[in-house]
């Protein structure tokens, strides 16, 4: 009996061990290369992939590129909001926004990192590894952290967490059918 439960602390020491190096390498393959990047506190959290940032007078409605939440009124759509704005709070509201582009709605699609006193963080790859985003695969590739998203996602799905702990619909399936997506999961 011994043997087996020394074993099986063994290999849960194992797992540990290995989510963590996965998570310490991710940390570090996330970039903030500083071109372009702009000091912001954010003002507030609209959702698990939007925010609103200003400074001087100013304010942006930030889309955090390459990545998808789900809507408030899906499963975990307030736990992603949630988890964003804990996520700022950590940091006092202070992020650093790496611009990309603007997207249809004028929003400004970029890369966030929270500056926290235990240092930068991307709040993609935070988002991902804790199963609150999806990867939008269809606008991921004009991130310059694509990589270290995936391998984000890749540890939310392993570990079975958020959007991966069970059989949930992604945001831009949710947006084109939301009333009869709504009707099925309630019969």
């Amino acid at each position: 009996m011994r043997r087996f439960l020394f074993a099986g602390m063994a290999l849960i020491g194992v797992a540990i061990g290995v989510a963590a190096y996965a998570q310490n390498k991710l940390e570090a393959q996330t970039n903030n290369s500083d071109r372009n990047s702009e000091t912001w506190i954010v003002v507030r959290v609209q959702d698990g992939d939007t925010l609103t940032v200003g400074r001087s007078g100013v304010e942006e409605k930030i889309r955090l590129c390459g990545l998808d939440a789900p809507e408030l009124a899906q499963p975990l759509g307030e736990e992603s909001k949630q988890f964003l704005e804990e996520l700022v709070n950590s940091a006092d509201g202070r992020v650093e926004v790496v611009p990309i582009e603007r997207d249809r709605y004028d929003r400004l699609v970029a890369e966030v990192f929270v500056l926290a006193d235990s240092g930068e963080r991307s709040a993609q790859t935070e988002l991902l590894s804790a199963g609150m985003a999806y990867v939008y695969d269809r606008y991921v590739d004009g991130c310059e952290n694509a990589q270290p998203m995936r391998m984000a996602q890749a540890i939310a799905q392993r570990e079975k967490v958020g959007v991966w702990s069970s059989q949930h619909v992604p945001p831009w399936e949710y947006r084109q059918y939301p009333m009869k997506l709504s009707l099925d999961i309630a019969a």
